[in-house]
């Protein structure tokens, strides 16, 4: 299957790179690389690998002309509430704006199904967001739901709790996930008997769930909520063992005016 994968050089985009490339699938990878790492791709998926802001909308009608995936995973974004707040035009442009670049994309070339990755907001219901980042989330949900029907095209809302596992993000000063909760027990603030752990999806178990709906074309324009499915130590163990290897204990911070001279940060 021909498939296009953004945000592909991060944590969970370059996990399902990996299972998208096992099993034969034609990728073709997409990333700004601001906070991914190219070193995350495996060397199959670098044959098909475009490096650009998806804010250019010449470039990413040019790749998915490129591409012709039948399926598109749309995981790019910047994550964070804090981020959002105090930067709520980059927040917008960069998660809202390029979603709406690629889905157009998308539409034109007629692609068969869009993943959505979005976000477990307010517990395991999905409430009324409290933060920017949240509600770019929400709305691009609602706006995936109304195109899918008038263009009739299949998606997929993927809503993720923390996740964790190896190339965990630990660079990213902004993310508010497992990331935190790693970096904590690294720095002696906590230990790995946290009960935030349980609370915690191994991005192994997500990758493997999410391929089998991805898939499924029996399934379609649906939303799914994970959760974590079982605590595993084994897993727990092994992405520390990673951390400690791979954080230097230094953040990839972007300050306001590298968020400027991003193209539509705020002034």
């Amino acid at each position: 299957m021909r498939i296009l994968c953004s945000g592909a050089a991060g944590f969970i985009g370059s996990h399902l790179v990996d299972h998208f490339t096992n099993y034969g699938h034609s990728v073709w990878s997409v990333d700004n690389l601001i906070m991914g790492k190219k070193e995350n791709l495996n060397k199959t998926a670098l044959k098909n690998f475009y490096q650009f802001d998806l804010r250019k909308k010449d470039m990413v009608n040019f790749v998915t002309r490129i591409a012709k995936p039948e399926i598109i995973f749309h995981l790019a974004d910047f994550g964070g509430s804090k981020l959002s707040e105090n930067c709520p035009t980059f927040i917008t442009e960069n998660n809202l704006n390029v979603s709406l670049n690629l889905l157009s994309a998308a539409i034109k070339q007629k692609v068969r199904r869009f993943v959505f990755f979005s976000s477990i907001i307010g517990g395991e219901q999905f409430q009324v967001p409290e933060t920017i980042y949240g509600f770019s989330k929400a709305y691009f949900e609602s706006i995936l739901k109304i195109l899918s029907f008038k263009y009739h095209f299949e998606y997929l809302i993927i809503r993720l709790p923390r996740v964790y596992g190896t190339r965990m993000a630990l660079h990213d000063p902004y993310r508010e996930g497992a990331e935190v909760i790693f970096r904590d027990i690294l720095l002696g603030k906590r230990t790995v008997e946290d009960p935030a752990l349980k609370k915690c999806l191994n991005v192994e178990e997500l990758v493997i769930e999410v391929a089998e709906i991805a898939f499924n074309d029996k399934i379609k324009n649906d939303t799914f909520t994970f959760l974590p499915m079982s605590f595993k130590p084994e897993k727990i163990a092994e992405s520390l063992r990673w951390a400690k290897k791979n954080y230097s204990g230094e953040f990839k911070t972007l300050s306001f005016l590298e968020l400027n001279n991003l193209e539509g940060g705020e002034s």
